[in-house]
């Protein structure tokens, strides 16, 4: 049996050096030979994708407020005929520190830049 095994982990929230993801690739990657399909041959390397952000698994959120604070993605609408604005905002807590009319969110991300970069490239308007 030939096995082609592809991962993802997200590392979000984790404080980690180079050295200590590739330590973590490699253990993974060792487990899966071991423990996962012990009998199988593989052809070629398994891959285990270890993501800095939340990313394949995040998603728009509508309603409520994030459960952590950090820096979000988000929508913001001033007029509902404009459409959305996407943009990053901070949680502290108990609310937004911007003062926009936000209607969904995503994250938490590491950076206002990449909460910006993600919320570019996944604008439900585009």
């Amino acid at each position: 049996m030939i096995v082609y095994a592809s991962f993802s982990v997200d590392l979000h929230g984790l404080s980690m050096t180079d050295a200590q993801i590739e330590e973590l690739r490699a253990k993974l990657e060792a487990a899966v030979r071991e423990h996962v399909y012990p009998d199988a041959e593989f052809d070629g390397d398994i891959k285990v994708e270890l993501m800095e952000s939340a990313g394949s698994g995040m998603v728009w959120v509508y309603d409520g407020y994030p459960g952590t604070s950090g820096w979000y993605s988000i929508l913001y609408s001033w007029d509902a005929h404009e459409g959305v604005h996407v943009g990053a905002a901070q949680w502290d807590g108990p609310d937004w520190t911007a003062a926009l009319p936000i209607v969904g969110f995503a994250g938490p991300h590491k950076t206002e830049e990449a909460a910006k970069a993600w919320a570019v490239e996944n604008d439900p308007d585009h």
